[in-house]
């Protein structure tokens, strides 16, 4: 119990970190950092096909 408890609060931990507001940057066509992460949560729920 105590593991799955541990690597719980790692793995929150990890996704707390990818939430934190990015910081402004000089360009406006690089994505943040929070972008990033929801494009690749996205991009790895996808197929990894495509059907025609």
């Amino acid at each position: 119990a105590q593991r799955k408890l541990m690597k719980a609060e790692k793995a929150l931990a990890k996704v707390e970190e990818f939430l934190k507001p990015a910081e402004s940057s000089v360009d406006p066509e690089s994505i943040s950092d929070e972008e990033r992460f929801m494009f690749r949560k996205l991009g790895l729920r996808m197929k990894a096909f495509l059907l025609l």
